[in-house]
């Protein structure tokens, strides 16, 4: 079990090794090293030139490891004594870019895609919009459990309207259109999802083809929510993602979890009739089109309750809570 454990301090340049680059980003490169205190590999991240914005772009990733702590994350030891980089743990694993040209499962890439949701998930539950959401960004341990790095882009929905922390030179094909203007949410996020998607699933599945085209929609508004695509998804796949029981353990703080707790063991039928009547109870406003949408699902699979409550909705001509 990896040690989430921040411990943030300042670390003299003379306990560190560098040995090898392991890779350069547009801003910055990351070294491997080892950390002699500790007697194990880090890696080091520091600029690769110079640049205006990096210090408040490591001080922002800096700020992001004081504030969010989980498995799905490496753990932060600190900043080098007077240099300002960051030493990060050393993730002994491959970054997703790496799996275009290895052999990997249906059914591996359907449970490394929904612990990406599940992740994503975490963050904005959090309050955290990656922007930044791509490939090489996300590592796979030598579990193939997910584990997301590079936070220098991340900004806080408290600070949407905060244009100091904007940063304009995204480039990537995995980013929304609409990342470097002024006005993106946690949708953005949605769309790189499906840019990974396409990425990772070359198999001709009117499913996942279907998914990709709606978290890609050109309108964020149209984009569907973090849970709404964690629920279908699990709705299509549940039979694979079934097999990775440590999915719920380690993510179970969030509100997903809650809802897919309740469709496990459950015929197609019910679990249809279940998230019903989640988007029904979930909400101050119920969400009256999904539940149509979940119950009319059940009905047709011949769940009499479903049959019951649509009867309900349609013949009394308006929608009615339940008691």
């Amino acid at each position: 079990v990896r040690n989430k454990i921040t411990i943030n301090k300042e670390i003299d340049e003379k306990e560190i090794i560098p040995l090898r680059i392991l890779g350069f980003g547009s801003t910055f490169r990351i070294e491997l090293s080892y950390y002699i205190e500790n007697e194990e590999l880090v890696v080091i991240k520091k600029p690769n030139r110079y640049d205006d914005n990096i210090p408040s772009l490591l001080n922002r990733e800096n700020q992001f490891y004081l504030r969010f702590e989980s498995r799905i994350i490496p753990r932060f030891y600190g900043k080098i004594k007077n240099q300002n980089h960051l030493c990060i743990e050393f993730i002994q694993g491959e970054s997703l870019d790496k799996i275009k040209h290895k052999y990997i499962s249906f059914e591996d890439k359907i449970i490394i895609l929904f612990e990406i949701m599940l992740a994503v998930e975490l963050f904005h539950q959090n309050h955290i919009i990656l922007r930044d959401l791509k490939p090489n960004n996300i590592m796979l341990d030598q579990y193939r459990r997910v584990i997301f790095i590079d936070f220098d882009r991340i900004i806080y929905s408290q600070d949407l309207n905060n244009h100091n922390y904007y940063t304009n030179d995204f480039c990537s094909e995995y980013h929304a259109p609409e990342i470097n203007s002024n006005n993106f949410s946690t949708s953005c996020d949605i769309y790189s999802i499906g840019k990974i998607i396409e990425f990772i699933m070359k198999e001709d599945n009117p499913i996942i083809r279907e998914t990709f085209e709606s978290c890609t929609n050109n309108k964020p508004d149209e984009r569907p929510s973090i849970i709404d695509l964690i629920i279908s998804f699990y709705l299509n796949f549940h039979e694979h993602i079934n097999q990775k029981e440590y999915l719920f353990d380690e993510l179970d703080e969030n509100k997903s979890i809650k809802v897919i707790n309740k469709l496990t063991s459950k015929s197609k039928s019910e679990m249809y009739y279940e998230v019903g009547l989640y988007y029904e109870n979930e909400y101050i406003i119920p969400d009256i089109n999904k539940l149509i949408y979940y119950l009319t699902l059940s009905a047709n699979l011949n769940n009499s309750n479903a049959q019951n409550y649509l009867g309900k909705i349609y013949f009394e001509g308006e929608y009615i809570p339940r008691d």
